[in-house]
Formats: structure tokens, sequence, C-alpha cells
């Protein structure tokens, strides 16, 4: 079972604010785009993004870039 769709629209909806006003997340995304294909970058992209997400709730901590894309 692969990756058949670029996920949840929310998924998507995020990833797309985050590769518009963040440029460590847009480098993330090219860097994963050009060693697989666009579905596959923009998943991996949300996934991090949900992991960093998940770790400000628990840790109750603000978003830190250099944390989350080093």
């Amino acid at each position: 079972m692969g990756i058949c769709r670029s996920g949840q629209p929310f998924d998507r909806l995020r990833t797309g604010f985050a590769l518009r006003f963040n440029a460590e997340a847009k480098r993330f995304y090219e860097r994963k785009k050009a060693k697989t294909n666009t579905a596959a970058a923009t998943k991996a992209l949300a996934h991090k993004l949900a992991r960093a997400c998940y770790h400000m709730l628990k840790e109750n901590k603000p978003f830190d870039v250099t944390r989350c894309f080093a």
C-alpha cells in the first residue's frame, strides 16, 4: 500500500501555509520532492508538522522552527 493521495484536506492546507510562509519548510519539501514525488513530499511535511503540533501541545511550548527542521 503506497501513497495514493496526498492526505487529508487539513494536511494539504497546513502544508500549503508552511510552504508559503516558512523558508525552512519549503527547503525540506524541495529536498524531499527531489528524492521522491510531490505526494510523498507533501505527506512527509504534513507528518513532520503534525509531530511538531503534538509536542507543542504535550510540552506546552511555542513552535520552534530550528527544532522542527534541524
